[in-house]
């Protein structure tokens, strides 16, 4: 991976947890999109890395299989020479799960994923490099 070029900011973005467990696969977390524009996919361990321009971008993860998930996207804000450190998280969200079957058909969403700032896991392995223009 070549190095951050001056007044560029790098994000290292992995896949996160729920509930305390590491997301395993693209079914539950990924693909990552900064402003609509597919970054790439990651699952346990791996992370993809971007270097882009200093500004705001709206960033967000999916699963790939999304049934039931709500998608927050957020904004996030990258300074020149700044490097940060995402995780896409999942969480549970309304009461569907808690209520069997008839819960679970009953909810429009069972789950969340949504970006925010984590430290990278040093056992992580890169599985992408992208530029944004």
């Amino acid at each position: 991976m070549p190095p951050l070029e001056s007044g560029w900011s790098r994000v290292y973005l992995s896949a996160g947890m729920q509930s305390g467990v590491k997301l395993w696969s693209v079914h539950q977390v990924d693909p990552v999109f900064i402003n609509d524009q597919r970054i790439g996919t990651n699952a346990k361990d791996e992370h993809l890395v971007v270097d882009l321009r200093p500004g705001t971008y709206e960033a967000y993860c999916t699963p790939e299989e999304p049934a039931k998930n709500f998608t927050e996207k957020r904004q996030f804000k990258f300074a020149a020479n700044e490097t940060r450190y995402l995780a896409c998280d999942m969480e549970r969200k309304g009461a569907g799960a808690s209520f069997g079957l008839i819960g679970v058909l009953a909810s429009e969403y069972l789950t969340k994923s949504y970006l925010h700032d984590r430290p990278l896991d040093p056992s992580s392995k890169l599985v992408s490099y992208k530029k944004l223009q």
